[in-house]
C-alpha cells in the first residue's frame, strides 16, 4: 500500500509547488526624492539656491551640462503594480529661482516679488567703485593701537 501511495505523494508535492511557485511577493519600491505639493507651494521666484534646498532637499540630479537645471524625480512601486514617477524641474538664473514645470502645480505666488534679472546678472563696473579712499577713517575708528603707531 506504501508504494502505490508513493507516487501520489509526489505528485502531490510537485503540484502544489507548481501551483504556488508563481506567487512571489515584491516588496514595495520607493526611489529618489519624495516631494509634496506642499513643499513646492513654498516656491518663489527669486529663491537662492540654498533657500531651495533647504525647502526640497538636495536634488537627484544636477544637469552635468546645465548648473542652472535641477531634477528632483520620485519613483514608486507597490507590489506588482505599475509604477508612479513624479518629476520637478527647476531652472535657474544664476543662483535665483527662474522657473518650475513638471507633475506639480505650480504657487499661485510663485511670481510675487520677482527680481530684475537683468541687474542681478551684469557684471560691476570698476568706475563705479571709489578706489582713492583712505583707510584712516577706519584705522581711527575700528583700531585705535594701529592709529598710535603712525
Amino acid at each position: 500500500m506504501a508504494i502505490k501511495t508513493l507516487p501520489w505523494l509526489f505528485l502531490g508535492v510537485f503540484g502544489f509547488s507548481l501551483l504556488t511557485g508563481g506567487c512571489a511577493y515584491r516588496p514595495d519600491v520607493a526611489q529618489g526624492n519624495f516631494v509634496e505639493q506642499d513643499a513646492v507651494d513654498q516656491l518663489r521666484q527669486g529663491m537662492n539656491k540654498e533657500q531651495v534646498r533647504y525647502v526640497l532637499g538636495t536634488p537627484m540630479l544636477v544637469d552635468p551640462f546645465d548648473a542652472n537645471r535641477w531634477y528632483y524625480v520620485h519613483f514608486y512601486r507597490k507590489g506588482w503594480r505599475s509604477p508612479k514617477i513624479q518629476n520637478l524641474v527647476l531652472l535657474f538664473q544664476g543662483n535665483l529661482l527662474a522657473d518650475m514645470s513638471g507633475d506639480f502645480t505650480k504657487p499661485a505666488e510663485f511670481g510675487a516679488g520677482m527680481p530684475n534679472y537683468d541687474q542681478v546678472d551684469q557684471e560691476p563696473s570698476l568706475d563705479k567703485i571709489d578706489m582713492t579712499g583712505s583707510l584712516d577713517p577706519i584705522i581711527d575708528t575700528r583700531m585705535p593701537e594701529l592709529k598710535n603707531k603712525k
